[in-house]
C-alpha cells in the first residue's frame, strides 16, 4: 500500500515545508515511489525472552517497488527496472533536499528558533541563499544567521527548563538518563 502521510511528512516537515508548493498529485507520486521501504526485524524474535531486545533494520525492497513513471515537483522519473528503483528514490530525495522551497523553509526554521518568531525575513532569505550555496551545509547556515545584526540585536531566546535539561544531559554525554 501506499503512504499518502509519510509522503507529506516528508514534504512538510523535513524539506519543503506546507507552502512549499506541492500539489496532491505530488503527494501521491511521492508515495508510490517510496513504496517498498520497509524495516526487518532482527534476532530470533520468539517473545519469550522478558527483556528481549527487538531490533528493526532499514532495507529497500525493489519488487515491492511500484515501478511505473512518476513525475514529482516537475521532475519526471520514468519506469524503473528493479536495479534502478532504490536510485530513483534518492535522486527524488536529492531533488526534494535541494529545492529552493527547501532551502527558504529551513532557514525560517532555524531562524525563529535562533531569533524570534516570526524570523526577520532578510536574515531567512541569507540563510536560505547559504543553504542553497553550499549544497545545504547546516554549519555555514547558522554562521549566517549568527552574523547578522538581527541575531545580536535580538532579545535572547531562552531555553524552557526541559529543553535546557535536555541540552545540559546531551552535553554531558550521558549514557543512562537513570544513573
Amino acid at each position: 500500500k501506499i503512504n499518502e502521510n509519510y509522503a507529506r511528512e516528508i514534504m512538510e516537515l523535513h524539506t519543503v515545508g506546507v507552502h512549499g508548493g506541492y500539489s496532491q498529485a505530488d503527494v501521491t507520486a511521492l508515495a508510490k515511489l517510496l513504496t517498498g521501504w520497509t524495516t526487518a526485524k532482527l534476532g530470533d524474535g520468539d517473545g519469550r525472552g522478558q527483556n528481549e531486545v527487538r531490533e528493526y533494520e532499514f532495507r529497500f525492497d525493489p519488487m515491492l517497488n511500484d515501478a511505473s513513471e512518476k513525475r514529482v515537483f516537475g521532475l519526471k522519473l520514468g519506469s524503473a527496472e528493479p536495479t534502478e528503483r532504490y536510485d530513483r528514490i534518492t535522486a527524488m530525495l536529492e531533488m526534494l533536499a535541494s529545492h529552493p522551497s527547501t532551502a527558504k523553509f529551513i532557514s525560517q526554521q532555524l531562524a525563529e528558533h535562533l531569533i524570534s518568531k516570526p524570523a526577520p525575513a532578510s536574515v531567512v532569505d541569507k540563510m536560505a541563499e547559504t543553504f542553497a550555496a553550499t549544497n545545504g551545509d547546516m554549519a555555514a547556515v547558522i554562521r549566517t544567521c549568527v552574523s547578522s545584526p538581527e541575531f545580536w540585536s535580538s532579545d535572547p531566546r531562552l531555553a524552557k527548563p526541559l529543553e535546557y535539561s535536555m541540552r545540559l544531559y546531551r552535553a554531558a554525554n550521558r549514557q543512562d538518563p537513570g544513573g
